[in-house]
């Protein structure tokens, strides 16, 4: 009877540790795609360095096909003891690892080289050293790579092992609302017009173009605001493209800011074809600009991010970095490109695409999602609440099951790093989770390295699904408090483990007596 009680309670502690917050970035010897993934999403929201051009992905793959090569044993990113030793990062470097990460660098030694997290770090130091601006085009990437970083390679072996990694597109998502923002003004010049208008199309081809998939809108502004065609107005691929290249150079000033207020107030609008909210499709402005705007941009790119636009900046030639960064979504490392001449656009296009299938797509809470994801596929989504009210969320499926995650560590939580986990099965078709105040300033405290957290603050939490059936259909409710159906509770969700941690105790008094 005792070992019975006891199996019991093991059974009980193992399903709540099962959905305790998980950091397998920091766990010796892991490895694969989404420890990789997780690693960079946690570097890149840290906002410790300037944009690492795909290379911190692409390197994980050329040295060890994300550690599961033969013979991999320890960092992922192929950093040996001797190249360690050269790892020297400046002081503010270090503040910055500190203040994003909570990692002192100066108590790290080579020992730790075998945790994910640290090794990436440690990678990208490495070449950070070698250059501070790190190429976009390959051939360059792959010969900072062999003279830099893995002075025993070879350019081809980089480019080989690139082209494999990439040859199958990373964007599994069930689409999104992009609008391009293009810079028609006098200063960029008819030809060099054109060679945008390429990127552009280049860029479109690589999404499924369609009604229930990628819409595409593009406008083009100069110092006045051309809508060039809207979300709904071309379902499929070529005639796209076609359009684009029927696009009519405009000439004229530079009002980017103009252009943003237009992209946020029509081209994102219900009437222009932006999809609803319950929908939960993310949307995506790329603004591609040659120089200083005429106007001011600060105010219309935060209405913009308000309104939960991903914004893209793409500066060429003569742009203004801090202007790019104000019109960017942050973190600016992964969303402002900037090259110094219009032919250099075509190196943008891979990481642009990768980017943009990345970006999470902001729900208000109390809005209820209505999602359908393919096997495999995934959707991104975030929420801002303040902690003082805590939050909840219902997951119902009408079909099939999904992976539910939640962070607010990383924009795209995954099985490597998450706060929270929720799992429907074929007997659990509906599940609700609350997460309480308390639990709240306690992720943003650790977050933050702080004691104590205001509770009138918002925190903004991020969540991953992924279809794990042939088809999965699902409703996710949410809610401001505590709203969540006893009968429906996850056994990791907070109030659930409170009643299992009860249960343990008499379980326990029961062995003792």
């Amino acid at each position: 009877m005792r070992l019975l009680v006891l199996v019991s309670v093991c059974l009980l502690v193992s399903v709540w540790a099962d959905d305790t917050p998980v950091d397998l970035t920091l766990q010796p010897g892991e490895k694969g795609k989404d420890i990789v993934d997780a690693c960079i999403g946690r570097i890149n929201l840290a906002q410790i360095f300037q944009d690492d051009a795909g290379m911190l992905r692409r390197i994980a793959w050329v040295e060890s096909q994300f550690g599961e090569a033969e013979g991999v044993t320890t960092c992922i990113w192929g950093v040996t003891p001797t190249m360690y030793e050269t790892v020297s990062p400046s002081q503010a470097t270090k503040d910055a690892i500190l203040e994003g990460l909570g990692i002192d660098w100066d108590q790290v030694d080579v020992s730790d080289l075998n945790k994910p997290l640290y090794c990436a770090l440690a990678a990208r130091i490495l070449f950070a050293a070698c250059q501070t601006d790190l190429p976009l085009s390959l051939d360059l990437q792959a010969d900072l790579w062999a003279t830099c970083y893995n002075t025993q390679g070879n350019m081809q072996t980089y480019i080989d092992a690139v082209n494999e990694l990439e040859q199958e597109s990373e964007c599994k998502i069930p689409g999104m609302d992009m609008v391009f923002v293009l810079d028609g003004s006098g200063s960029v010049g008819a030809d060099n017009f054109e060679t945008v208008k390429d990127f552009v199309s280049s860029v479109v081809d690589a999404f499924e173009i369609g009604q229930s998939r990628t819409r595409i809108g593009v406008v083009q502004y100069s110092n006045e605001i051309q809508n060039e065609f809207n979300l709904t107005e071309y379902g499929n691929k070529p005639d796209v493209q076609s359009a684009i290249g029927n696009i009519t150079y405009l000439q004229g000033s530079t009002y980017t800011g103009a252009a943003l207020r237009y992209m946020t107030d029509v081209s994102f609008s219900l009437e222009a074809g932006a999809r609803p909210a319950y929908q939960a499709i993310p949307k995506v402005g790329i603004v591609v600009t040659d120089g200083e705007a005429t106007d001011n941009v600060r105010g219309p790119a935060d209405r913009a991010h308000e309104a939960g636009i991903n914004v893209f900046a793409i500066g060429i030639g003569g742009y203004d970095r801090r202007e790019l960064n104000q019109i960017a979504t942050d973190p600016d490392a992964t969303h402002v490109f900037a090259v110094d001449n219009f032919a250099a656009t075509d190196y943008i296009k891979d990481a642009l695409e990768g980017r943009t299938c990345k970006e999470p797509a902001p729900v208000p809470v109390g809005e209820n999602v209505q999602g359908d994801l393919p096997q495999g596929t995934l959707q991104f989504l975030s929420f801002k609440v303040k902690i003082r009210h805590g939050m909840t969320f219902k997951l119902k499926m009408r079909v099939g099951s999904v992976n539910f995650y939640l962070s607010i560590r990383i924009r795209n939580p995954n099985r490597a790093l998450y706060d929270f986990r929720l799992r429907t099965r074929p007997n659990k078709m509906r599940l609700d989770i609350f997460i309480p105040p308390s639990r709240l300033r306690e992720m943003l405290g650790r977050e933050r390295r702080q004691a104590v957290v205001d509770d009138d603050e918002e925190v903004e939490l991020y969540a991953s699904l992924e279809g794990v059936d042939g088809t999965n259909q699902f409703d996710l409710e949410t809610d401001e408090g505590d709203t969540a159906d006893p009968a429906y509770l996850d056994n990791g969700s907070p109030r659930a483990a409170a009643g299992v941690l009860t249960l343990v105790m008499l379980l326990l008094t029961a062995i003792m007596q």
